[in-house]
């Protein structure tokens, strides 16, 4: 900013005033990291894969899809917490009318639905974002 206010200050026509900002302008974006000259030359043909800005893009994506893995994981365990609490509250109100709380075993209520909460495929999804963040993360770090 200083920069531009002693351009500014020192500009003897509009063309040096507007050469000035833009240079300014040009200045903040190679700063942000999204210029051209933060692209990575080093094989012409991969062209914007190697700009930071869509490194950057790459492991938020990544980040993006393990958040809805997790939600979609976590909003199935608390229906299960509230469909289990439920019939746990039912338990005890038969029990305290004189009657068994359950006359079999619940597979809810004794956990074992808990263990089946992320199935096969969304461990494997799980997995390959995770190496997808992984490399979208080396990338734009190196």
């Amino acid at each position: 900013w200083k920069e531009l206010v002693n351009k500014l200050r020192t500009a003897k026509s509009l063309d040096e005033v507007i050469t000035s900002h833009n240079d300014y302008l040009d200045n903040i974006v190679a700063k942000s990291l999204l210029g051209k000259a933060f692209a990575k030359n080093k094989d012409k043909e991969e062209g914007d894969i190697n700009k930071i800005s869509t490194q950057l893009r790459m492991v938020l994506t990544a980040a993006f899809r393990f958040c809805k893995i997790h939600e979609r994981v976590f909003s199935e365990a608390l229906k299960m917490i509230e469909k289990v609490t439920e019939k746990r509250r039912g338990a005890d109100r038969r029990s305290k009318t004189g009657k068994w709380g359950f006359e079999n075993v619940d597979a809810d209520v004794e956990g074992f639905d808990f263990y089946n909460l992320a199935d096969e495929g969304t461990l494997e999804e799980v997995e390959s974002i995770s190496e997808e963040f992984d490399i979208s993360l080396r990338n734009l770090l190196s």
